[in-house]
């Protein structure tokens, strides 16, 4: 029944609203009958603002409420499965950096051991071509430049399809008044509050202030 009602009010407010929109169309302001005239039609749309809010309202309080009911139940069930995620994301992510540190070290550990490695060669290479008195070959091979074998060490974690770890980068401003001015914004709504507050005292560097009249019916 709610709901027929709502329709039926709905048609009377279509008709409304297309006659009022026609009538402001026509309406010209030129007189002082004019003037009464167009002023009373602004007084008489708040009537029909009012009724549109009565036909409407309710019908968005009850969308709202049932909307607000949904979502605090879905936020329930949904709260311990976020909490679950998070906390398997971080030991999984312990892990990850753990396993990383060892693949790390045992790369930098193979890596001297190829260095040490390349550098027993080339001594013993140079003391042979000392033995066969050929000297000069010997200082040349003790002044090669170093060309160990690049050692790579894969991570042992196991790769899952669907997981994965990335750089989440984050700020802290430590120092408000050196951060660069693209970076700061204007607080439009604070400046409109003082502008309305201080009116013709408005007075802020880099911002102009300035008014138009408008119409209040109501």
């Amino acid at each position: 029944e709610d709901n027929m009602n709502a329709i039926l009010d709905t048609r009377k407010i279509e008709v409304q609203e297309q006659e009022a929109m026609e009538q402001a169309k026509a309406l010209i302001v030129l007189d002082n009958p004019s003037y009464i005239e167009a002023s009373n039609f602004l007084i008489g749309l708040k009537g029909l603002q009012r009724e549109i809010n009565e036909t409407f309202d309710p019908i968005i309080k009850k969308a709202h409420e049932a909307h607000k009911e949904a979502n605090a139940q879905k936020n329930r069930h949904m709260e311990p499965i976020k909490s679950a995620e998070e906390l398997v994301k971080g030991k999984i992510i312990i892990f990850q950096l753990a396993e990383e540190t060892k693949r790390l070290y045992a790369e930098k550990q193979a890596q001297e051991a190829a260095r040490k490695a390349e550098e027993d060669r080339r001594l013993s290479e140079a003391i042979e071509a000392s033995k066969n008195g050929q000297a000069a070959q010997a200082e040349a091979i003790l002044n090669e430049p170093m060309q160990a074998p690049v050692v790579i060490v894969p991570s042992s974690v196991p790769k899952i399809s669907g997981i994965s770890k990335y750089k989440f980068w984050m700020h802290k401003v430590v120092n408000e008044s050196a951060v660069p001015r693209k970076f700061l914004a204007v607080d439009n709504v604070k400046l409109r509050a003082y502008a309305s507050a201080m009116k013709e005292q408005s007075n802020i560097p880099g911002v102009e202030f300035s008014f138009e009249w408008r119409v209040r019916n109501g």
